[in-house]
């Protein structure tokens, strides 16, 4: 029996192939009513998992805080959500991103995206960095994290990502962060 983190990673697999190969991955694909009762379990587990981390209150929940961040900020620029700002988006193709927004000035849509230590590998050969400082580990994103970037960008969702560990543990909440989510917004789509 396939976990639900198996079965997630099946979604987003199967998208990739029917992005890449198009045509001559549907003659092996799976059915479409196989291939709709899969996305609508890795949409909902995707959810639940927001939901769950956002009503815990012992555990700062970052994504909700740059939500908080980008709704002061889109105040004053117009954005429009594409979902519940409390929650997370689904785009069009089924890929469940932290944060979906627009506005009249972007050309498409902006997802933002939260890298926290659910979502990243932490290299191991640290070169003596202290065990402990979360900061000084060289991590990248998974794979997983990776494929969906790829597949929303293939979608024409500009993507800015905030590192957690940066919005933690260096920014002043207060004043840092409004101009690091600036920044981030500004630099995501001049690209």
């Amino acid at each position: 029996e396939l976990g639900a983190e198996s079965l997630q990673e099946l979604w987003l697999l199967h998208l990739t192939l029917k992005t890449d190969h198009g045509g001559s991955y549907s003659q092996f694909g799976m059915e479409d009513d196989t291939a709709d009762a899969l996305k609508e379990h890795y949409v909902d587990s995707k959810k639940a998992a927001a939901r769950s981390k956002h009503r815990n209150t012992a555990e700062r929940f970052v994504p909700a805080e740059v939500r908080q961040e980008l709704q002061k900020l889109g105040k004053n620029r117009g954005m429009e959500w594409l979902a519940d700002p409390v929650m997370p988006f689904t785009t069009m193709a089924g890929v469940v991103v932290d944060i979906g927004c627009r506005n009249d000035e972007m050309d498409g849509e902006l997802v933002v995206e939260v890298d926290s230590i659910e979502s990243i590998i932490v290299q191991l050969d640290t070169m003596g960095a202290v065990k402990d400082d979360f900061m000084t580990f060289n991590a990248v994103p998974d794979g997983i994290t990776m494929l969906s970037r790829r597949l929303t960008a293939s979608e024409g969702h500009r993507i800015a990502v905030v590192d957690a560990r940066t919005w933690d543990l260096v920014m002043h909440p207060e004043t840092d962060r409004s101009e690091y989510l600036r920044q981030l917004i500004k630099f995501s789509l001049e690209r």
